[in-house]
């Protein structure tokens, strides 16, 4: 019995502990143990292409990273944060919210693969929402309004006790504190 393919999975398990680029370690691993268990060159491209036709999925991941990667060259970043600026009235949360029921519409359509962190956040989202975030504290550089975006969004401030401490009423919307 031949165990030297096996050396392949040892590839992975080192692979992904230094944090290597995972398609590229997989695929390294594939090709050590294919040559490993006797298969040629040509045989072992060959059934890599038949892997990359039949699961689409990952095909669609190898096709968008460089064009993304391009249009960041490009400029997109820059693009999306200028045109925030010229919407007034988008705050951060409307941004995000936004982003969020556009997600749910696709994924309803069964579209879940569209508009997720490789196509949409990094790319587009993320600058607008450093620009959304920027625009509502315009003292603040670009760090400082994300964390305190961030902030805002995990944790909402609690009620404040109004004026009248008799009638023990929050000052949003006059619900009871206690």
């Amino acid at each position: 019995m031949n165990m030297w393919p096996l050396l392949g999975v040892a590839l992975v398990v080192l692979g992904f502990a230094r944090r290597w680029n995972p398609v590229l370690v997989v695929v390294s691993a594939g090709v050590l143990s294919g040559l490993l268990a006797g298969y040629s060159f040509a045989q072992i491209l060959a059934l890599l292409g038949n892997s990359f036709e039949s699961n689409r999925a990952l095909l669609l991941y190898v096709l968008t990273l460089p064009a993304i990667g391009l249009l960041e060259r490009a400029g997109l970043r820059e693009h999306a944060q200028r045109w925030i600026e010229h919407l007034h009235g988008l705050t951060l949360s409307r941004l995000l919210i936004g982003y969020l029921g556009l997600r749910q519409i696709l994924s309803m359509l069964g579209l879940t693969n569209v508009a997720g962190q490789a196509q949409t956040v990094r790319p587009l989202l993320a600058p607008m929402a450093e620009a959304a975030a920027t625009r509502e504290s315009p003292g603040a550089d670009a760090a400082t309004a994300r964390k305190s975006a961030r902030r805002r969004v995990r944790s909402p401030q609690p009620p404040t006790i109004s004026a009248c401490s008799l009638a023990r009423t929050c000052s949003s919307r006059s619900a009871r504190c206690c």
